[in-house]
């Protein structure tokens, strides 16, 4: 750095003094000085397409998108086959949401360089925001394959593929990327929250107890550790550790209502209704929560109470089917005077799932059929958030 300096005190104005010192100025986060830099770089070499990309780069850094964009393109104005703008281009679109655009910039790096690791990230990024999880696993898939020893890439391949239910695919990604990095946190947690849902919640534990003893007071962590214990059937370890999160942030709503919905299944209802309350005071319109309440209600004996609380649940959410199916096993409990919203929510719900048309009636008939085969156990109908 001194010597670039010490040149451009000298008179010596080499616009490739100011590429090199505004690259030092980048490093050392001196970003306005670094943009100085570049400008006058470009005003004595014009057709520089580099120096054009990297005062994108500049600009992108210090938020201004806009005038990212349009040095890029300048730059790809000046060299096409720079693969590097298209690459930097697509990430800036990216950032504005112009997917279609930035995807054909990404491709157009890759056509041009097919080694490239970093459009292919880029594609992951973009694939994953617009909910297109298994491009997004072919995409960091080959990030994996250029640069096998990044766990990054392992970690979002994992995710991708646990985005598009493909828990085998995924646990074997996050397994590798454990190898790699055996204490990486979102390693352990995520490999464990894919166990549990692939059924092997015993098998998740000790994953959760590791991250856990990388932080101890990560809510994530304790979240899913508690998860695992409730799914392996210790209801009161699980208690202990969901309580833990409660004191830890009182107004997290999912650990209140995991509180709940763990004390209504070791029969503790009145203990979990107050819980459900406590979580109703944060997220007040929840369907979630509305209808775990719903279920204490009428597993305390409250019908009325049950029935007016599901009834919350389907205006917050008219869509959620759950609930649409245990207000009506209330319905069945109930007395004939709600058999005419009983016969209306049926019609309702039988259109939502798209099945084949059936009589309200004998589709009322057949839940409380249903109801009085079941045994009177509160955790029989399960709602979460």
């Amino acid at each position: 750095e001194a010597i670039y300096r010490s040149l451009l005190s000298e008179g010596i104005h080499d616009p490739r003094v100011f590429c090199n010192l505004a690259i030092l100025c980048g490093f050392k986060g001196c970003q306005d000085e670094r943009v100085a830099l570049l400008e006058t770089a470009l005003s004595l070499w014009p057709s520089n397409a580099r120096a054009c990309s990297d005062l994108g780069v500049a600009y992108q850094e210090q938020g201004e998108i806009a005038k990212a964009i349009q040095h890029y393109r300048s730059a790809l104005d000046l060299d096409p086959t720079m693969a590097q703008a298209h690459n930097n281009l697509g990430l800036a679109l990216l950032l504005t949401e112009d997917y279609d655009s930035a995807r054909h910039s990404l491709l157009a790096a890759i056509e041009l360089d097919s080694e490239y690791v970093e459009p292919y990230i880029s594609l992951g990024k973009l694939y994953a925001e617009t909910g297109e999880h298994f491009l997004a696993a072919e995409a960091y898939h080959k990030c994996v394959a250029l640069q096998p020893e990044i766990a990054a890439h392992l970690f979002e391949l994992g995710l991708a593929r646990h985005n598009n239910a493909q828990l085998e695919m995924a646990m074997e990604a996050y397994a590798e990327l454990l190898k790699l990095q055996p204490q990486h946190l979102g390693g352990l947690l995520n490999l464990g929250i894919v166990l549990i849902e692939l059924g092997r919640a015993d098998e998740s534990v000790a994953y959760f107890l590791s991250a856990l003893a990388l932080d101890a007071d990560n809510i994530d962590a304790l979240m899913s550790y508690g998860r695992a214990l409730d799914a392996i059937g210790y209801k009161e370890d699980a208690l202990i550790v969901y309580n833990k999160i409660y004191q830890l942030d009182p107004l997290n709503a999912d650990a209140i209502n995991r509180l709940g919905v763990t004390l209504q299944d070791i029969g503790l209802n009145s203990s979990a209704i107050d819980m459900f309350n406590k979580a109703l005071t944060v997220c007040p319109q929840h369907p979630g929560l509305l209808a775990n309440l719903a279920v204490s209600l009428r597993s305390h004996g409250d019908l009325e109470s049950s029935i007016t609380t599901f009834k919350k649940a389907l205006d917050a959410d008219p869509n959620r089917l759950d609930v649409y199916k245990a207000l009506l096993f209330a319905y069945a409990c109930a007395s004939e005077d709600y058999a005419l919203e009983s016969l209306d929510l049926a019609r309702t719900y039988w259109q939502l799932v798209r099945h084949q048309e059936l009589d309200a009636v004998q589709l009322r008939d057949t839940i409380r059929n249903e109801h009085n085969r079941s045994p009177q156990d509160p955790s029989r109908i399960r709602i979460g958030i």
